[in-house]
């Protein structure tokens, strides 16, 4: 072997290309055949999964059973995860050779059902998380599973994605202070928008960067938008009537990045009119429908109000939503007019771009 491989950046740096070409194949037979890349090549090989299959299969067989038989993932029947006998702490000493490798989990309930599992493995880790060394997590589970994400909490979480079936699941936003006090980036999706009081334990994370969440009510506006460290949010149909229910100037004053999913004309001119306080580099806004001309202008008026974004904006995008009716009326009508693109040259600067699906 050359000496040059007894250099462990060296072998890494090897392992990443098969990583990046998708070769884990060829990253296993590393593991096998040389102790040098063992390490590095289970590494990679175990950093991100998609399925808690993997690390289960690695449980003593005469421990779990798979039924395969009536799995058909599109008639929503699973594969059914069994346990045959009480868990001993030995059964995990196989297993607790890769937990430690995972970084990225993203995982749901939609082929494997471990509902018969899940409260024999939550009372039996030998470690306090499933993967102690965790830093991204997408959980997508039933509501009788998703409790169970408990078992993936660790404290060196930086991001994490969630979808929520019930508002009683989003408790879970009372505890991230505590068992992820790393963390910088939360999505919440799906339909059931978070309360304020359910958003206010978010203000106890010093480096939450970015915050992606349903949101129907000002109030809840309100607690993200004095967030100290939020600079990136995603709103996904945000309330309407809120210029006279928050103080402009207090909120959403370190933010620079927003954007507006499924959002009505009004709405995400109202929204706009409560950053005037912000430095916004990019926007973006997606309707739900074909907006008018005079809408258009109202939205870009409101963008006009943001004075301190009038150096630092470098991008603006409005579109319409995929899901949106095909536009069949008269085009003209919901054009961008030459009003609307005298508002944006108080933007002035050669890097910026502006994007307009198919309203110019």
């Amino acid at each position: 072997m050359h000496r040059c491989l007894s250099i462990g950046d060296v072998v890494r740096v090897v392992c990443s290309h098969l990583e990046a070409e998708f070769a884990y194949h060829t990253l296993a037979i590393l593991a096998r055949t040389s102790c040098v890349f063992q390490s590095p090549a289970l590494d990679f090989l175990w950093c991100y999964q998609s399925t808690l299959r993997n690390i289960l299969q690695c449980l003593p067989t005469d421990l779990l059973t798979f039924d395969d038989q009536n799995a058909d993932r599109e008639r929503n029947r699973k594969v059914v995860v069994r346990l045959l006998r009480p868990i001993v702490s030995s059964d995990w000493d196989r297993a607790r050779l890769y937990t430690h490798r995972v970084r990225g989990l993203d995982c749901d309930g939609d082929s494997l059902s471990l509902s018969q599992i899940f409260p024999a493995l939550s009372i039996s880790l030998p470690d306090d998380f499933l993967f102690p060394n965790l830093s991204e997590l997408t959980w997508r589970f039933p509501e009788g599973d998703f409790h169970f994400i408990n078992l993936c909490l660790a404290r060196t979480l930086t991001e994490i994605s969630i979808w929520p079936s019930s508002a009683f699941q989003l408790s879970i936003l009372s505890t991230l202070p505590r068992r992820c006090p790393a963390l910088k980036s939360l999505c919440i999706k799906g339909e059931v928008p978070p309360s304020a009081s359910a958003c206010l334990p978010l203000a106890q994370l010093p480096h939450l960067e970015t915050l992606r969440i349903p949101a129907d009510d000002f109030a809840t506006l309100e607690v993200i938008g004095k967030l100290r460290n939020l600079t990136y949010l995603t709103l996904r149909n945000p309330p309407r009537d809120l210029a006279s229910s928050i103080p402009p100037a207090s909120i959403f004053q370190n933010t620079r990045q927003i954007d507006l999913l499924r959002v009505t004309p009004p709405a995400a001119t109202e929204f706009l009119m409560l950053c005037t306080a912000a430095s916004l580099t990019a926007v973006e806004v997606e309707f739900d429908s074909w907006p008018s001309t005079s809408a258009l202008h109202q939205l870009h008026s409101a963008l006009g109000v943001c004075h301190n974004s009038y150096l630092s904006l470098t991008s603006l995008i409005i579109d319409i939503a995929r899901f949106s009716p095909v536009f069949e009326g008269d085009i003209v009508s919901h054009a961008v007019d030459s009003a609307t693109l005298r508002i944006l040259l108080l933007f002035r600067e050669p890097h910026r771009r502006a994007h307009w699906g198919g309203l110019i």
